[in-house]
């Protein structure tokens, strides 16, 4: 029986979808089924992940698919590169019965990234839309173009690094009491938009006070005592940029532009 025959037969069998983001950087697979699947010796994570529903952009000629799952170690490398980095994803969909036929149900590329509580959700546009996309790829904005951490960047990401313990996590397990994080407080964000990692498990940093920061999900097995690393984040300005790394040789980015929508707001009708 092929694919198609499957898909319009009254008794449907055991199907999953599975999830592939790429960028130059990176490569996350995930999959819908309730167990980790393997796919052509690839092993795709079994995550709570789900797809919504297809519109097309009748304008642009463009298909958009909204993909939801919790926070993970992917999302956390999108937040810090956002907005330049470009990240593909692929959906497919297979059926137990006969792993060797699949659909490619969506290919496009990640639009905009949203986070609520616990659950971040991706908006994509298919691939037809990388014809809308402005030449070239440094915008003109306050904020810098690179990537935090890459290549043009050039900050090197052990040396903003340390090990720190771990005394008090809250109940939750979302806010967590380190020591030696205190000193940078305010210091041009701190270790807020940073990452903090446990046993290759990482998190995005949201806010830090004082010497407590929050991560918008729990760490896997951390408690108290444990030693954790934590490295600072950046928030893409030209003075965190100087003051902060000593990097801004390397800052693309305008920083005089005024930031809003609409700087002007008297003279215009």
């Amino acid at each position: 029986m092929n694919f198609q025959l499957r898909e319009e037969a009254t008794e449907q069998g055991d199907s999953f979808e599975i999830y592939k983001f790429t960028s130059e950087e990176f490569t996350y697979t995930f999959t819908s089924h309730n167990e980790d699947v393997i796919v052509d010796a690839k092993t795709y994570t079994a995550v709570p992940i789900k797809r919504g529903s297809f519109s097309k952009d009748l304008t642009e000629g463009v298909i958009r698919c909204s993909v939801q799952a919790p926070i993970t170690t992917f999302f956390m490398e999108y937040i810090l590169a956002y907005p330049v980095l470009p990240v593909s994803v692929e959906i497919r969909k297979y059926y137990f019965a006969d792993m060797s036929q699949s659909a490619l149900v969506f290919y496009g590329r990640i639009n905009s990234f949203t986070v609520n509580g616990q659950v971040g959700t991706v908006e994509c546009v298919s691939s037809i839309s990388e014809l809308n996309n402005k030449v070239p790829r440094v915008f003109v904005q306050s904020l810098c173009n690179n990537v935090f951490k890459g290549e043009t960047c050039g900050i090197n990401p052990a040396s903003f690094t340390s090990n720190e313990t771990v005394l008090g996590i809250s109940n939750d397990g979302r806010i967590l009491t380190l020591t030696g994080i205190g000193a940078l407080y305010g210091w041009y964000g701190g270790y807020k938009q940073g990452i903090v990692s446990f046993q290759h498990d990482s998190r995005y940093i949201a806010e830090q006070v004082t010497n407590q920061i929050q991560i918008h999900f729990p760490l896997r097995d951390l408690t108290v005592g444990d030693v954790v690393q934590v490295t600072v984040g950046c928030d893409k300005t030209g003075l965190t940029c100087r003051y902060k790394f000593n990097n801004l040789l390397n800052y693309v980015g305008m920083p005089y532009l005024p930031l809003g929508p609409n700087p002007v707001n008297w003279g215009v009708d």
